[in-house]
């Protein structure tokens, strides 16, 4: 079972940045799952918002930006009575400091109020430009990119992130050949975990953060890991200690 660090250590560190997935390395994590955007000249870049406001505290889009004019700003973390703060980063950047590590890493396409053209094909090319496809997951909420970097990349197991809607139809998800579902962890009733099992896709449940929740996810059918912004709570919970 995979400890995946929602956007590196985020419960304590500046997501998606470098210094929250270093602190993830050290809290033993097995993967890092981050997001991933498209700046306005084309850069890919680790952000989860479409907007500044949460992150940065000023106005504006990502996506009407380019990487030299995010180079100026730096994502922040209030804890109790201090702030972080730590730059944005390229996945570029962030490929050249984890090939040479033992880690998985969990790539979210982050696409879902505004189009990213070609985000797809720059990601599959940058991955195979560092060799990483061995390494990498690919995930997003919208089934067409999904099926998009499926087509693309088919060695490179792909995720759909789901809130397992009652409405929703999974049956695609067989006859694409994906690999892995990731669901909202509070949409795990028994009937739901039933339907997963059908599938037999290996899950990944997100976000969770609260130790009872934790042990209550391990005894599901097909749990290939857990997303969560404490790492160093699941490491506790699962009474691991990295191999050296």
């Amino acid at each position: 079972m995979k400890i995946i660090a929602h956007r590196g250590f985020s419960g304590k560190y500046p997501e998606n940045t470098l210094l929250a997935f270093e602190k993830a390395v050290k809290a033993s994590s097995d993967a890092i799952e981050l997001d991933v955007q498209l700046t306005k000249d084309g850069t890919l870049v680790l952000f989860h918002d479409d907007t500044f406001r949460r992150l940065i505290q000023t106005e504006g889009f990502l996506l009407d930006h380019t990487f030299p004019d995010l180079e100026q700003f730096q994502i922040r973390k209030r804890l109790f009575n201090r702030t972080v703060y730590a730059p944005i980063l390229s996945l570029e950047s962030y490929f050249n400091w984890v090939q040479d590590l033992d880690i998985i890493t969990v790539i979210e396409l982050k696409n879902n109020l505004r189009p990213h053209e070609g985000m797809e094909e720059k990601l599959v090319s940058l991955t195979k430009k560092f060799n990483l496809e061995h390494r990498v997951i690919f995930s997003s909420f919208q089934k067409e990119s999904v099926l998009k970097l499926k087509a693309l990349a088919p060695l490179v197991p792909c995720a759909y992130i789901t809130k397992l809607r009652k409405e929703e139809d999974l049956s695609w998800i067989e006859s694409a050949q994906l690999e892995f579902i990731h669901p909202k962890f509070t949409s795990l009733w028994p009937w739901n975990i039933a339907k997963l099992k059908k599938l037999g896709v290996r899950i990944s449940p997100w976000t969770v953060n609260h130790p009872l929740f934790m042990w209550y996810l391990l005894h599901i059918p097909n749990l290939y890991g857990m997303i969560t912004d404490r790492p160093d709570r699941l490491k506790k919970v699962l009474g691991r200690k990295r191999k050296t």
